[in-house]
C-alpha cells in the first residue's frame, strides 16, 4: 500500500509565496476535489499571510522564534486522514528552517519539500525592500564585493545533509521562467493536476515591492515611533502604483559582479539537485539588464508626491501622522521634510474649513526650535 503524500512548500521568502497561498486558500474546495487537502488559514487586508505557520508552530516566550509542536501537527495529520485525500499541501516560509522536524514523519508519509530558487541578485534587493517595509530598516542597501549568504546556501546544506530526492526545486524569475507563464500554473506541476481545469489566478501582484519614492519615505519614517497606525502607512504605500516602480539600488560595477556570482551559485545548486526550468532561469539571468539606478535619498519632489497622494486618499491618516511626528522632529533635514507634510495637512484642513491654528503654532514652534 502506497504512502500518502505531504507536500511542504517552504518558500523561501520573496519567491511568490503570497500569490500561491492566496490562490490555494481561495480554491481549497477545488483542490479537495482533486484529493489535495489544503488547510484554511487567515490573510490580511493586503492578501498576505504566514500560511500554515500558526497551525503547529508555537512562538517561544520572550523571542520572535518559533518551535515545532508535534501535538498540533498530529492534529493536522488527523484532519488530513479524515479528509480522505491522498495529498496534504502545506505552505509557509517559516517551514524552511523546520525541515529537520518534518523528516521524523518520513517513514509514515511520502514527504516532498518544494522550494523556489530565486537568484541572489534579485533576492538581495527584494529582501532589502522587505526590511524597510516590515522590519524598521533605516540604513541604505549595503554594497559589498561579494553577495551575502542567502537561503540558497542553507538550501544547499539541507540537500547535502538529507537527500536531493526529498526536494523539488523550481526556478523563480520573470514569467518566462515559469511553466505556463505564471507561478500558480507552474506549481500545478507538483500536484499532477491538469492545469486547463484549474480556476484562474489573480494577475494582481501581492506583497510587491515599494516604489522608490515609497521606499525612501518609509525608510525615513522608520526612525520615528509611529505606534499602532504604522500598518496603515504600509497599506497606503503598498497600494501606490505610480512613480519609480522599476529601479535598482545597485551601482553598475557591483551589478555585474552580483550577476556573475548569482549565476555561479545557481549552477552549483543545480548540480546538487535538479532545478526545474534551470535553463530558463540561466537564460533570464544572462540577459538581465539593470533597471535605472537610484541613489538612496528622500528627494523633496518625491516626498511631496507621496504626501500629496496621502492627503488625497486618507487625510485622517495624514493628520495623525503629522501629530505623531511633531514632538519627534529634531534635525534640520527632518524639519524640512516635516514642513512638507504639515503643508499638505494644512491644505486638507483648509478644504474642510477646519481651524488650522494648532498647525500654524506647530510650525512656529518648530522654526523657533531650529533657530536655537
Amino acid at each position: 500500500m502506497s504512502k500518502k503524500k505531504i507536500l511542504i512548500h517552504v518558500g523561501p521568502p520573496k519567491t511568490g509565496t503570497s500569490v500561491l497561498q492566496h490562490w490555494f486558500n481561495n480554491n481549497k474546495d477545488w483542490l479537495l476535489s482533486h484529493s489535495v487537502y489544503y488547510p484554511a488559514h487567515e490573510v490580511d487586508s493586503n492578501n498576505v499571510s504566514s500560511g500554515h505557520k500558526n497551525l503547529f508552530l508555537e512562538r517561544k516566550p520572550d523571542t520572535t522564534r518559533t518551535s515545532f509542536s508535534t501535538i498540533l501537527f498530529e492534529k493536522v495529520l488527523k484532519e488530513f486522514k479524515l479528509s480522505g485525500c491522498e495529498t496534504l499541501l502545506l505552505s509557509s516560509e517559516f517551514f524552511f528552517y523546520q525541515i529537520p522536524q518534518f523528516f521524523s514523519y518520513n517513514d509514515e508519509f511520502d514527504l516532498k519539500f518544494i522550494a523556489y530558487v530565486r537568484a541572489d541578485i534579485d533576492l538581495v534587493e527584494s529582501l532589502y525592500n522587505q526590511s524597510v517595509k516590515r522590519n524598521g530598516q533605516v540604513k541604505p542597501l549595503p554594497i559589498r564585493a561579494t553577495l551575502p549568504s542567502s537561503y540558497l546556501d542553507d538550501l544547499e546544506t539541507f540537500i547535502k545533509d538529507y537527500s536531493a530526492d526529498m526536494f523539488s526545486l523550481r526556478a523563480y524569475g520573470d514569467d518566462s521562467v515559469f511553466s505556463g507563464q505564471d507561478i500558480v500554473t507552474d506549481f500545478m506541476c507538483e500536484l499532477d493536476i491538469d492545469v486547463l481545469s484549474r480556476p484562474p489566478s489573480n494577475s494582481a501582484k501581492i506583497n510587491s515591492s515599494y516604489s522608490f519614492e515609497a521606499l525612501e519615505f518609509k525608510r525615513w519614517l522608520n526612525q520615528f515611533s509611529l505606534g499602532e497606525f504604522e500598518s496603515e502607512i504600509d497599506f497606503f504605500l503598498q497600494a501606490i502604483s505610480s512613480g519609480y516602480m522599476s529601479y535598482s539600488l545597485i551601482p553598475s560595477e557591483a551589478f555585474e559582479q552580483y550577476k556573475a556570482q548569482s549565476i555561479a551559485k545557481i549552477e552549483s545548486l543545480n548540480q546538487q539537485a535538479v532545478i526545474n526550468n534551470c535553463d530558463k532561469l540561466l537564460h533570464y539571468l544572462n540577459n538581465k539588464v539593470r533597471a535605472n539606478y537610484m541613489h538612496q535619498e528622500l528627494y523633496p519632489q518625491h516626498l511631496n508626491r507621496i504626501v500629496q497622494q496621502l492627503a488625497g486618499s486618507n487625510p485622517t491618516l495624514l493628520n495623525r501622522l503629522t501629530m505623531a511626528l511633531l514632538p519627534q522632529i529634531c534635525s534640520e533635514r527632518d524639519s524640512i521634510h516635516f514642513q512638507t507634510i504639515t503643508h499638505w495637512n494644512n491644505l486638507v484642513n483648509d478644504s474642510r474649513s477646519k481651524p488650522k491654528n494648532r498647525f500654524i503654532k506647530a510650525l512656529n514652534w518648530l522654526n523657533k526650535r531650529r533657530s536655537k
